[in-house]
């Protein structure tokens, strides 16, 4: 037995051709195996007519929102109850959310048409699809590069801050000789990258502003001297969705006289 509903409508496979539990196994190794179901049976008109217009009503919600990778959520989807050997018991689908992953070109068999479809575990499916999206931004978290706190804001680092500004210069002389020229003392700054949550970036540019607004800022101090306009992106943990701000600012330590 397999029903769907969607809509306040529901539709029951009066028989089925095969078993229909499978699994989406793009990378099982790794554990990427949503589990799928693939009726398929013998409609009369009536029956044929009625599982289709679902269909196109489902579609029809689901073309107009946004994609599941970008909100995290799984959006419309049908109801799935089943049950058979390898689905029973606790692995049984009872009002299961699903996504519509395929449906068969209709065939006609004599008086009946017969209709397939591919039904996926929608919240499994979401889950697989965010793990994958995470690990692009794994990489990048798994240089370790550290986080940097400026005024109780805290950013997540994807560069190494540390700079060396204000070197000397080298002239040649007259004589064909280097001769330095400019202070010989370097000013140590910071060229900033990384991102901060949504919550920290307000905390961020208040420190910006707080720290410009010191008419004589206090040796070894930090002072801001530029900023970049921050970049909002999507980021997926765990299953979770949040936007995250790119930011990028350059911060130099205020030297005292030498």
């Amino acid at each position: 037995m397999l029903t769907l509903s969607y809509g306040g409508n529901t539709f029951t496979f009066p028989n089925l051709e095969q078993h229909p539990l499978a699994f989406d196994g793009v990378d099982v190794d790794r554990g990427r195996a949503p589990e799928m179901l693939q009726p398929s049976g013998l409609l009369q008109k009536t029956q044929a007519d009625a599982l289709l217009g679902m269909f196109r009503a489902w579609t029809a919600a689901r073309l107009l929102q946004e994609a599941p990778e970008r909100t995290g959520t799984v959006g419309e989807v049908v109801l799935v109850t089943a049950r058979g050997p390898g689905y029973s018991g606790a692995h049984a689908w009872t009002n299961r959310p699903a996504w519509i992953r395929a449906i068969e070109k209709p065939t006609q068999v004599g008086p009946f048409t017969r209709v397939g479809l591919t039904l996926v575990d929608a919240n499994q499916a979401l889950a697989v699809l965010l793990r994958e999206l995470e690990e692009g931004e794994e990489e990048q978290e798994a240089l370790n590069l550290g986080t940097l706190t400026l005024g109780g804001a805290v950013i997540n680092l994807t560069a190494r801050p540390e700079n060396i500004e204000g070197l000397p210069q080298l002239e040649l002389s007259a004589a064909g000789a280097h001769v330095i020229t400019g202070n010989l003392a370097t000013v140590d700054t910071k060229e900033v990258r990384g991102w901060v949550t949504a919550a920290h970036l307000p905390t961020l540019e208040s420190w910006v502003k707080t720290t410009v607004a010191t008419s004589t800022p206090a040796a070894n101090s930090w002072f801001p001297n530029s900023w970049g306009i921050p970049t909002a992106r999507l980021k997926r943990n765990a299953g979770a969705v949040s936007t995250v701000y790119d930011v990028s600012l350059t911060i130099t330590k205020i030297r005292a006289a030498v």
